[in-house]
């Protein structure tokens, strides 16, 4: 059986044979010993929630959770279907929703014995748990087949009814007969928000399985699991209180190329179209934009937007499919455009998308780029939205990219004696010597791309071209850190380096000069050897 359900998990989940067989390994069958705890983590959009969901609806059927009625054994008995939840090996608690032990650990018995709250119970839950403790006492029983007796079942808070279907869960009355042994689960979506609940609670879980089998004086059947799905790294969530044992590791990485291009021919491809045609863009893409980003959301994302764009082309009689080059040639603009506004997020999809209408392949490329161009800088003195100070940084920032450190002075120098400014760039400064590659050919600044800088000398540049003094409540460092988070910076030098920092511009010449016209700077006086 282990085989059937490997089979059908590795035929929905590309690129992940390896941790459906690590799960397999760990979770084995129902009534096979599992470790106490498990901890999943990777990037975003690795597939480690699609995995887990998709491993609990296989494992449930193959090994369905059995409601034994009074008086019949394990031979007779019958699952539950025909619309009702049924009871579930597992149970999946997204800490973004459940945000409280009693909404945790309420949800856990809930899904364990299939009671949902609905109009026909009041919305009622079967026990109520306010802490790890009361759910040790009360989840025990329960899932080691507590007596169906009266007094048992209002010493464990349940609801009475005398009415009980052995073939569907009644939404009305709470299941009082035994349940399958077997390890229950506890899987716990964006694990990281249990920090938050208090030092020991992270412990208390991880110890959870001990708990419950000391609580049964050591004669349980039933094991709890807990399975944990986070992005943050283990070093970083370990807890310093409560002598928790570390779990088990499952690693996530990102998905390779190939993956990508199964995933999103499987499931991305528009209706009509030949998956042949879709995935040569779609390689296309991935190439454009895998040195920024490999997460699988943003890239099937900016396929669903680009793919319109590139296909119209054919519709409106300018290239056949098989004229790739020419394709991707009148596609180009809606490339640059995405790279520099969309992918930083500057705009929304919606917003680019109905701006992007205006432009046609009919029209001329510098028209298409111009259009795009327009859905961030609206009108004649529109501007990108940006601080004012933080405009100005990122012009510095450009500047000390691509300008030599050894012309800071002369163009940057506010009195004649420290190098003459303006004048002496007018006057005697000298002829520029253009450095050259190995052919001998001239190499201008910009084919050369940016270069790193320290965060000092592009400071002395910021003052430097400000008409007016910067008011002493701007914090200018933190707007240096906002620049790197939107990867308009990117930072060159380790986290761990103290002393000091060095980066590098990632924008180029057209955004920053949108950006310095929005504040009546021209920054072409201050390029050097610059076109």
């Amino acid at each position: 059986m282990e085989d059937e359900l490997r089979e059908e998990l590795n035929t929905k989940l590309i690129g992940r044979d390896e941790q459906v067989d690590t799960l397999l390994s760990l979770f084995g069958e129902p009534n096979d010993i599992t470790p106490p705890s498990v901890f999943m983590y990777g990037p975003s959009a690795s597939g480690k929630t699609y995995l887990i969901k998709e491993f609990i609806k296989a494992y449930d059927n193959q090994y369905p959770v059995e409601i034994l009625p009074p008086g019949h054994n394990s031979n007779s008995a019958t699952t539950t279907n025909g619309g009702k939840i049924r009871p579930s090996w597992f149970s999946y608690i997204d800490c973004v929703e459940c945000n409280s032990p009693r909404l945790i650990f309420e949800r856990a018995i809930n899904s364990w014995v299939g009671w949902r709250p609905s109009v026909h119970n009041g919305f009622t839950t079967l026990v109520r748990c306010e802490s790890s403790v009361e759910f040790v006492n009360k989840a025990g029983p329960i899932l080691n087949q507590a007596s169906s007796s009266s007094s048992s079942d209002m010493d464990l808070g349940l609801v009475q009814d005398e009415e009980y279907d052995t073939d569907l869960i009644d939404q009305s009355s709470p299941p009082r007969n035994p349940l399958a042994k077997g390890t229950r689960y506890m899987i716990f979506d964006h694990a990281e928000r249990l920090r938050d609940l208090g030092p020991l609670f992270l412990s208390s879980l991880l110890r959870l399985n001990e708990f419950t089998s000391t609580h049964q004086n050591n004669n349980s059947d039933t094991y709890i699991c807990v399975v944990m799905i986070t992005q943050v790294p283990w070093d970083k969530f370990r807890p310093r209180h409560g002598g928790a044992i570390d779990p088990l590791m499952v690693r996530f990485t990102d998905y390779s190329k190939q993956n990508i291009l199964d995933i999103l021919g499987t499931n991305d491809c528009p209706k009509g179209e030949p998956l042949d045609f879709f995935l040569t863009f779609v390689d296309a893409v991935y190439e454009v934009f895998h040195r920024n980003s490999v997460n699988l959301n943003e890239l099937r994302h900016l396929v669903a937007l680009l793919y319109p764009r590139y296909v119209e082309p054919v519709y409106e009689g300018q290239a056949t499919r098989n004229e790739t080059s020419r394709l991707f040639r009148l596609c180009q603009p809606y490339f640059v455009s995405a790279t520099d506004k969309l992918f930083l997020r500057e705009i929304s999809s919606s917003e680019w998308q109905r701006n992007s209408l205006r432009a046609s392949a009919k029209n001329d490329p510098s028209q298409v780029a111009m259009s795009v161009s327009n859905m961030v800088v609206a009108g004649s003195g529109g501007g990108i939205e940006l601080p004012y100070y933080t405009k100005f940084l990122l012009i510095s920032a450009f500047l000390a990219s691509y300008n030599p450190a050894r012309m800071d002075v002369a163009y940057f120098a506010k009195t004649k004696g420290e190098g003459g400014g303006a004048s002496r760039r007018r006057g005697g400064g000298g002829k520029k010597a253009a450095s050259k590659d190995k052919s001998g050919a001239l190499a201008r600044q910009q084919l050369l791309g940016p270069k790193s800088f320290p965060v000092e000398r592009m400071l002395a540049i910021f003052y430097s071209i400000l008409d007016s003094p910067v008011d002493c409540t701007i914090d200018i460092y933190t707007q240096i850190a906002s620049l790197v988070t939107l990867k308009l910076l990117v930072r060159i030098t380790s986290m761990d380096k103290l002393e000091s920092m060095k980066c590098r511009c990632n924008v180029g010449y057209d955004f920053v000069r949108i950006v310095a016209k929005s504040v009546l700077f021209d920054i072409d006086r201050y390029l050097y050897d610059f076109v």
